[in-house]
């Protein structure tokens, strides 16, 4: 690996240690899935029951059921749902809509959206009340080929702000 490689993966695996760490409750869902770290994460804690694994590419969700069957645990497996959905349509999605959930998890999601608003709107009707939004974004930097926005604390904060959450936690 070269040096950026061992970079960024340090740098995910902090982001990943510290979303797991605020995970609270046995219902998640994690929009975004990508490869199903996050997931699988989640879904190995004794306290989590189900989590509900979105992301809108088929391959991501390909990829994500493979680790988690890789892996060889069914205890974790049967935890996992995995359901293709753009972050937007999770209000209307009848496989997801009438769950409620403890925990929704948004690792690097925001840049990507369109209407982060609606995405907030689904998240504000899919969780309990009292529930925990967890999320993380790239800092600036240039927008990658998928990313619709350059992100930063204070777009994340307004958002987070206009839909009634408060911030408990932040990495910086």
């Amino acid at each position: 690996l070269g040096e950026s490689n061992e970079q960024w993966i340090k740098a995910l695996r902090v982001r990943v240690d510290w979303i797991i760490s605020r995970i609270q409750g046995p219902n998640i869902m994690d929009i975004g899935c990508g490869s199903g770290i996050c997931t699988y994460q989640a879904a190995r804690s004794k306290s989590v029951e189900k989590v509900v694994a979105v992301d809108i590419s088929p391959k991501a969700i390909e990829i994500a059921k493979g680790h988690i069957n890789s892996l060889q645990n069914p205890e974790v497996a049967d935890k996992v749902w995995f359901e293709m959905a753009e972050a937007e349509s999770l209000m209307s999605n009848r496989n997801v809509s009438h769950i409620k959930f403890d925990t929704i998890v948004m690792g690097e999601v925001l840049e990507h959206v369109f209407d982060m608003d609606e995405t907030m709107r689904c998240v504000d009707f899919l969780l309990k009340p009292g529930g925990t939004v967890l999320v993380s974004v790239p800092e600036g930097g240039d927008i990658d080929i998928d990313h619709v926005r350059i992100m930063s604390n204070k777009i994340v904060l307004d958002l987070m702000g206009r839909h009634g959450y408060k911030l408990i936690d932040s990495s910086r």
